[in-house]
C-alpha cells in the first residue's frame, strides 16, 4: 500500500493511493486484487463568499475486469446559504457507463431552523430521479424534529415523513411516521454501541456504533535507561496531550491511557503529541508526531517512551565573581559533538534542559572569547539516569581579560592606570548587527544603558566604539558602514546623556575580521561594534580617535562657518583606506550643503549645530523621508546633519528632490 500528499500553491491539496491485495485475502470483504485513487481540492475564498472543488478518481481491479467511477464536486457557504453541486461517472472495462448529478441547497433560518432541498438528475438517461425537501429544528438541547418530503420520480413513490430523535450519551432513539402511496407506516429504532479492549478494564459507551470502525490507545512511561522498551519497574506517566486528524480524544482523569475512537478503517491519521501537559520539565519526548493506519473492530496499541532527561546550570561571572550577560555556553558530549547551546542571562546565569545521562564539557564559545580578547577554562559535568531528571550545577564559569589587553598607551608617556572592573567588564561586551543594516536590536538595550550609567557617573571615563563588518560588498562601502554603526551606537549614548566628550567612533570596515567569513554564521559575528578604552591626550584631555576612513579631518586654522559647519575653502582632505580622497566641490542652496568627492560620491548636508539635540531632531525628522540614508556627524565643534556617502550625480539629486519635496526643511 502506498499514499502520497501532496500540498500545492492556494492551500490546494493532491492525494494518491495504491494497494494491492493477496489474493483469497480475508483483510476485507471486498475481493479485487488492486485499488486505485486520486484526488484534488482546490478551496477558495471571496469576501463573504467560500467553500471548495474536487475532483475524485477511483479504480478497483478484479480478476476479470475492472470497475471506475468519479466525483467532480463544488460547494459554496454565503452567510447562511450553502449549496453543493455534485456530479459522478461510473464504468467498467466492457464501456457501459452511468452518469448522474445532485443538487443540494441548505439555508438556516433563525437559530435552529434549517430547510434543505435536493435534487437527482440523471445524464445517461435525461431524467429527473429525485426531489426531496426538509425541514428540521431543534426543540432543545439533546432533541430534533424533522418534517421531509420525497418525490423519487423513477419509482413513482411520494413519501412524507416526520421524525423524532433523542440522544442520550450511550444512545440514540428514533421515533417517525409516514405516509406513502396511500400507506401509513409507524418506525422506532434505538442503536449504540460499545467498545472493549481499549485498556485497563474500560469501557466506552457510545450513541455511535462501533462495528466496523476503529480505535487506538496510547499510554506514557517513563524511559529512565533510554533504550525504547518498558522495564520493569519503568513507572507511567500521566496523560500526554494529544490531538489528531479524526475520530474522538477520549481522556479521563482516572486513567492514564489516552483513546481515539470513531476512526474509520484502513485510513491513514496523524496523531501529534504535546509534552507541555506534563508536571516534570524535564520529560520529553523522542518523537512528536506518529501516523498510523486504522484497523477495524480493534484497539491499536500506542507505548510512548517519555525521556527523563538532565538540566544543567550555572553561572558566567569575572574574577571579581560579577555576572556576565549575553555570554554563547556550549554544551559537548562524550564524542565531542555540540548538543546544546544558550546565552547567559543579565545576571550572568544559564541553564538548558536536554541532556541524556553522560559526561559533557560546558564552556564558552570559543569564536566569542577570540572576539572579546577573553580567556575561560570549560567545565566537565555528569548527568546521571533520574526519574524525574538530573539537575547538575557545574559552578561559575570565569572570564578573564588576555594578558596584555588591559593598557593601552598613547605616547611615550602611558597613561597610569585607573583599577575599574566594573568598567573594564562592560567593554567586553560586543552588539552584533543584521546583514546591511545599522539598527541596535532592542536585546542590547540593556547594555548600553549600563554603560551609559558608567560613563555619566565617572566623566573622566573615555570610551572607543569600534565597528566593523564582515566581507559582503566592496571595502569602500564597508568602510562607510562601519562608521554608521558605530556612529549610531555613540548616538544612543548621547541621546541617553552621555558627553560626547566621553565617546570616539571609529570605523575599521571589514579589515579586522575574527574569523575567515566561511558561512553566514561566521559573517554574523564580524557584524559588530565593539568597545575598548579610548585615548587621552598628553594634557589629560580627550584626544581624537585614529581619524577613520571617509571622515573629516579640518585644518587647525580653519574658519568653519558657524550655519553650514563648512570652510571657505572647497578642497578639505580626508583619509581613505585605498587613497588620499578631496572635497572637489562645494555647493550650497538655500537649504542644503553639497559636497562632492573626488571618487565621485556626495554627502548633502541639511544643517549644523552647537548642541546635539537640536541636530538629533532634524535628523530624526528627516529619516521619516530617508530612512537609514542620513545620521549626525561631529566635526569641528558642531553637530552636522549628513547624509552617507552617495553614488553618482543622478541618485544625489533624487534624494536631494525628495526631501526638498516634503517640505520638512523649514526646521532647520
Amino acid at each position: 500500500k502506498g499514499t502520497m500528499n501532496l500540498t500545492l500553491p492556494l492551500h490546494s491539496t493532491l492525494e494518491l493511493n495504491y494497494a494491492k491485495y493477496t489474493p483469497g485475502q480475508k483483510a476485507i470483504i471486498y475481493n479485487y486484487l488492486e485499488e486505485r485513487s486520486g484526488s484534488l481540492s482546490i478551496p477558495y475564498r471571496f469576501r463573504l463568499l467560500s467553500g471548495y472543488t474536487k475532483a475524485v478518481f477511483r479504480q478497483n481491479i478484479y480478476s476479470n475486469f475492472s470497475y471506475n467511477s468519479g466525483e467532480a464536486m463544488i460547494s459554496a457557504n454565503y452567510r447562511n446559504c450553502s449549496m453543493s453541486y455534485s456530479n459522478f461517472l461510473n464504468w467498467t472495462a466492457t464501456g457501459s457507463s452511468n452518469i448522474y448529478g445532485n443538487l443540494a441547497l441548505g439555508f438556516k433560518l433563525g437559530k435552529d431552523l434549517t430547510v434543505r432541498p435536493s435534487a437527482q438528475y440523471n445524464y445517461t438517461a435525461k431524467s429527473l430521479i429525485s426531489l426531496r425537501a426538509e425541514l428540521e429544528t431543534r426543540l432543545f438541547k439533546d432533541a430534533q424534529l424533522a418534517l421531509r418530503y420525497e418525490n423519487n420520480v423513477m419509482s413513482r413513490f411520494n413519501n412524507v415523513n416526520l421524525s423524532f430523535r433523542y440522544d442520550l450519551p450511550y444512545v440514540s432513539t428514533y421515533l417517525a411516521a409516514g405516509w406513502g402511496n396511500k400507506q401509513f407506516q409507524l418506525s422506532e429504532s434505538a442503536r449504540g454501541g460499545f467498545a472493549f479492549g481499549s485498556g485497563n478494564k474500560y469501557v466506552i459507551a457510545d450513541k455511535r456504533g462501533f462495528v466496523g470502525r476503529c480505535g487506538v490507545s496510547i499510554a506514557s512511561y517513563v524511559d529512565t535507561n533510554f533504550n525504547g522498551v518498558r522495564d520493569e519497574g519503568e513507572p507511567s506517566t500521566e496523560q500526554i496531550k494529544v490531538r489528531c486528524s479524526g475520530g474522538q480524544v477520549i481522556d479521563r482523569d482516572k486513567d492514564s491511557i489516552i483513546r481515539i475512537v470513531g476512526l474509520e478503517p484502513f485510513v491513514d491519521y496523524t496523531i501529534i503529541f504535546d509534552e507541555s501537559g506534563f508536571q516534570s520539565l524535564a520529560w520529553r519526548l523522542p518523537f512528536k508526531t506518529v501516523k498510523i493506519t486504522a484497523d477495524p473492530n480493534q484497539f491499536k496499541q500506542i507505548l510512548v517512551a517519555v525521556q527523563p532527561m538532565g538540566e544543567i546550570s550555572g553561572m558566567i561571572v569575572d574574577k571579581a565573581g560579577n555576572g556576565i550577560g549575553r555570554v554563547i555556553v556550549n554544551f559537548i558530549n562524550e564524542k565531542g559533538e555540540k548538543v546544546g547551546r544558550v546565552l547567559s542571562e543579565s545576571d550572568g546565569y544559564f541553564t538548558m534542559i536536554g541532556f541524556r545521562p553522560g559526561n559533557y564539557q560546558v564552556g564558552i564559545d570559543t569564536t566569542q572569547l577570540r572576539i572579546l580578547k577573553m580567556t575561560s577554562q570549560p567545565v566537565n559535568v555528569t548527568v546521571k539516569p533520574n526519574i524525574q531528571g538530573d539537575v547538575v550545577d557545574c559552578g561559575s564559569i570565569i572570564m578573564a581579560k588576555l594578558p596584555g589587553t588591559d593598557t593601552l598607551s598613547v605616547t611615550k608617556t602611558e597613561m597610569p592606570k585607573v583599577e575599574r572592573p566594573a568598567f573594564d567588564n562592560l567593554l567586553s561586551f560586543v552588539i552584533l548587527f543584521d546583514h546591511d543594516k545599522t539598527l541596535i536590536r532592542a536585546e542590547y538595550i540593556g547594555t548600553l544603558e549600563n554603560l551609559a550609567d558608567m560613563l555619566k557617573g565617572d566623566t573622566s571615563l573615555i570610551l572607543q566604539i569600534q565597528g566593523h563588518t564582515d566581507n559582503v560588498g566592496g571595502l569602500k562601502y564597508n568602510q562607510m558602514l562601519s562608521e554608521r554603526r558605530a556612529a549610531a551606537v555613540k548616538r544612543y549614548l548621547i541621546v541617553s546623556g552621555v558627553s560626547s566628550k566621553q565617546l570616539q567612533a571609529v570605523g575599521f570596515g571589514e579589515t579586522r575580521p575574527v574569523n575567515n567569513n566561511a558561512t553566514e554564521a561566521e559573517k554574523m559575528l564580524n557584524r559588530r561594534v565593539t568597545f575598548d578604552h579610548g585615548i587621552h591626550d598628553q594634557s589629560g584631555t580627550q584626544s581624537e580617535a585614529k581619524p577613520c576612513p571617509l571622515q573629516l579631518e579640518r585644518k587647525p586654522d580653519e574658519n568653519v562657518d558657524k550655519v553650514t559647519g563648512l570652510p571657505p575653502e572647497q578642497q578639505l582632505r580626508i583619509s581613505s583606506l585605498t587613497k588620499p580622497e578631496m572635497v572637489v566641490t562645494r555647493k550650497a542652496t538655500k537649504d542644503m550643503v553639497f559636497l562632492e568627492f573626488s571618487d565621485k560620491t556626495f554627502v548633502i548636508q541639511f544643517g549644523a549645530f552647537k548642541t546635539f539635540n537640536k541636530a538629533g531632531r532634524l535628523c530624526q525628522v528627516v529619516k521619516r523621508v530617508i530612512p537609514d540614508q542620513v545620521e549626525v556627524r561631529y566635526e569641528a565643534g558642531l553637530y552636522k546633519v549628513q547624509t552617507f556617502h552617495i553614488e553618482g550625480t543622478e541618485e544625489t539629486v533624487r534624494v536631494a528632490k525628495k526631501v526638498r519635496m516634503a517640505d520638512i526643511l523649514q526646521f532647520n
